[in-house]
């Protein structure tokens, strides 16, 4: 059965509410601008629209194949393969730091199985969303502890939204030197004076491998003149 007036009356009281609700949005709303684009995802996008049959696409740090299509490596294909395939997994809710063995395997590919920092109990490890996710949870730990002067050394390079990350945790920044356009490679000098001179007290950004986006990496030896400068 149909109430024509009950009807009218809902759609009356709805449409009231949405002008309201419209009101408040453009109260608060409408001073907020338009962030500028991403420069890496903006060549990104020009890339895609480009019609050029040998474009080739240097942008995003990826790995592709011949048709410049994402590269899914074997050992991707099997991690997948086999937690589709585990009848046991669970799916109930992570600890809020996250998965405790997880953890405790990265802990020893990265520090290593026979680290004496994991030994004496000196490494704490959170599970966290993407390496832009990470820096967040870190820095906005930090910043309870650290004064809001504090300043955060990053590459110069550095992937371009490490140091805002680092500024809305209510951080200053500052960049250590690291690409030498002369040499095409690491100012391995420059980058020691600039962290030797940094105050005490500082925050200094690291890229453990793979830096983004110069991809130059310190050898073995240049880390452990680095981490004897921190120290």
């Amino acid at each position: 059965q149909i109430y024509p007036l009950r009807d009218q009356t809902l759609i009356t009281t709805m449409s009231k509410a949405q002008s309201r609700l419209n009101n408040i949005c453009s109260q608060f709303f409408a001073q907020v601008e338009q962030a500028p684009p991403d420069a890496i995802f903006g060549i990104k996008n020009k890339y895609s629209k480009d019609k050029d049959p040998s474009k080739i696409n240097l942008s995003v740090g990826a790995y592709r194949n011949d048709k410049g299509k994402p590269y899914l490596l074997e050992v991707v294909k099997k991690a997948e393969e086999l937690l589709v395939q585990d009848s046991k997994r669970s799916k109930e809710y992570l600890g809020i730091d996250g998965h405790p063995q997880f953890k405790a395997l990265s802990q020893k590919l990265v520090f290593g199985e026979n680290s004496q920092a994991l030994k004496e109990g000196r490494v704490c490890t959170a599970q966290c969303l993407s390496g832009t996710g990470s820096l967040r949870v870190g820095f906005e730990f930090l910043a309870q502890f650290f004064p809001r002067k504090t300043c955060v050394y990053t590459s110069k390079p550095t992937w371009g939204n490490q140091n805002t990350v680092a500024m809305k945790a209510g951080f200053q920044h500052k960049s250590y030197r690291y690409w030498d356009p002369k040499s095409r490679g690491l100012d391995f000098k420059g980058m020691l004076q600039d962290i030797h001179n940094a105050p005490a007290g500082s925050i200094i950004l690291l890229h453990a491998c793979a830096h983004n986006p110069t991809g130059i990496d310190p050898t073995p030896d240049q880390w452990d003149q680095i981490m004897h400068v921190i120290a």
